[in-house]
């Protein structure tokens, strides 16, 4: 029996502008990905606009990337991987494109994050926005995405250890209906935190090459009889979950402020600006130095910073980890509070080039 191509996760609406949008999905093989779009309502104008391909090298992964849409607008589409059949109604879904670029309007958004689908009812959040917040106009979704480290509930039963436990871990979080079924409607741009890799993770050397996890998660895991593999991070892991990470959270970001070597980027809503910070890739704790952010994310945040602090009237700076939060249950200072000097330059920065009306 042939088993037919068939999406196993996904439509997810990702990249948004006022012009373009990138529409991602995955496969269960390889595939040709094609996108229809239509402007009425009746979809008697639905056509093919676009296609990517699904291959093995990104785990049957991609995006139909489209551009030359009109600035604030509704578009309905589905993506199928058969061309030769038009998509039923119930296989089309609709976004919004953003105003055009220094446009001021008014609009709403949601974020979240940490994703662990649990055992009784998972996913019911997404319901219930999906449900009673039909008009925001995208999400932040702010890190941990799946829990790869968590082998009660992240689907495979242990700690993800190579590229395909990684892989498996999304399928089997992001199969959750729920889940689907808002981000089929609306628009989202991820970023991602530890668990994506390992439970507070971070690298020991200014060169990346020896990551660590805190004793107390190596200690618990011994106890508990996981595998060496399990219990220690090599930095062929942290590649693999990285890897993973591009496959199902990056392919459809905004382009990268520096690609290959950071997952920050930045986007605009009309006049309001968004800096997506990364603070993880180039998290260090060592002998030689502690640092959240590398030097090449401190320029391109200040670049961000001098660009709009005139132009935007509102700016966004997101991070994954609370900025502002002096809460107990920190033990190993994961927070920015943990990053006194960091956080202090970030306060510093904002003071001397004047940025007003800023949100964390």
């Amino acid at each position: 029996m042939i088993d037919a191509a068939r999406m196993i996760l996904g439509p997810i609406i990702g990249g948004l502008t006022d012009t373009s949008v990138k529409l991602w999905a995955r496969a269960n093989k390889p595939s040709i990905l094609y996108g229809w779009l239509a402007t009425k309502r009746d979809l008697s104008d639905a056509r093919i606009k676009g296609f990517g391909s699904l291959g093995g090298a990104t785990g049957h992964s991609g995006v139909v990337a489209l551009d030359r849409l009109k600035p604030d607008s509704k578009y309905y589409y589905a993506l199928t991987l058969d061309r030769n059949s038009k998509p039923s109604r119930a296989a089309f879904h609709s976004f919004n494109t953003f105003p055009s670029q220094g446009t001021p309007k008014s609009f709403r958004f949601g974020f979240g994050s940490c994703f662990r689908p649990g055992r009784k009812n998972p996913g019911r959040v997404f319901k219930h926005i999906h449900d009673n917040e039909p008009d925001l106009a995208f999400m932040l979704f702010l890190g941990d995405q799946i829990y790869a480290d968590e082998w009660n509930f992240n689907g495979i039963g242990r700690v993800a250890t190579d590229l395909e436990d990684y892989r498996s871990v999304y399928s089997h979080s992001w199969s959750n209906i729920h889940f689907r079924s808002l981000l089929a409607d609306t628009p989202v741009f991820m970023v991602p935190d530890d668990h994506e890799v390992d439970n507070d993770w971070r690298w020991r050397d200014l060169k990346y090459q020896h990551p660590t996890l805190p004793i107390y998660t190596t200690l618990l895991r011994w106890i508990k009889g996981r595998s060496k593999s399990e219990r220690e991070l090599t930095r062929a892991r942290v590649h693999a979950a990285y890897q993973a990470t591009w496959e199902h959270q990056i392919m459809h970001a905004p382009p990268l402020l520096r690609p290959i070597t950071t997952l920050a980027y930045s986007f605009d809503y009309g006049k309001t600006a968004f800096f997506i910070m990364d603070t993880r890739t180039h998290r260090v704790s060592g002998k030689e130095r502690r640092a959240m952010l590398d030097k090449g994310q401190w320029k391109e945040l200040t670049e961000w910073i001098q660009a709009v602090k005139n132009t935007h009237p509102v700016k966004f700076i997101v991070t994954s980890v609370a900025f502002l939060s002096q809460l107990i249950g920190d033990p190993t200072n994961d927070r920015w509070s943990g990053w006194k000097e960091e956080r202090d330059r970030l306060l510093y920065l904002m003071a001397a080039e004047g940025l007003s009306n800023v949100y964390f």
